[in-house]
């Protein structure tokens, strides 16, 4: 397994193993990256090469095929495009849906991370639901605190309550965390 970055720099690049590679393409944004990333994959020709997130994912496609597309490519939607492209990237759909139905369509396979991703690509892309498929995120599970927390200090966070709960997410337009707080009030 092997991690390729624009840039190599980040908080969580200190936990990787040892035996994990880290390619660095040292480029500022991301359509710099086209033919660096062509040139490493020609070079190191994967097996699987998996892109998150559009416009890297279209970028990706681009350079895989400069690269004489090396083993197989799926790419990964984690966001409601129309919903974080057309606001916050402020990008035409018509340009959005160009990309994906130009670029997406050559992909091994398509991923998306929930329901209401998969149907906003299916919508975006004119895909068909089955060529989608729904992988959702990974939760760790059956991890046990290494210190609990005392009943003061819980008091304290939460007041006298019974149920607990947390939201953890960026505050983009996509994670709707507006809808969660309305939901409460």
């Amino acid at each position: 397994v092997g991690f390729v970055l624009l840039r190599r720099q980040g908080e969580l690049l200190e936990t990787l193993r040892e035996d994990i590679v880290v390619e660095d393409l040292s480029v500022a944004r991301i359509r710099e990256a086209i033919l660096p990333l062509a040139r490493l994959l020609r070079e190191q020709r994967p097996q699987v090469t998996l892109a998150a997130m559009w416009p890297l994912t279209t970028i990706t496609v681009i350079a895989w095929c400069l690269a004489g597309r090396p083993g197989r490519l799926f790419l990964s939607e984690h966001s409601i495009l129309s919903l974080s492209c057309g606001r916050q990237l402020r990008t035409p759909a018509w340009l959005l849906r160009w990309t994906l139905r130009l670029s997406y369509t050559l992909a091994s396979g398509l991923v998306a991370v929930s329901r209401a991703v998969q149907e906003d690509l299916c919508r975006l892309g004119g895909f068909s639901a089955d060529r989608v498929r729904v992988i959702y995120n990974a939760a760790a599970t059956g991890i046990v605190p290494q210190q609990r927390p005392s009943a003061e200090v819980l008091t304290r966070l939460w007041g006298e309550c019974d149920s607990r709960l947390l939201s953890v997410g960026s505050l983009k337009t996509a994670k709707d965390q507006a809808l969660l707080i309305r939901a409460f009030a």
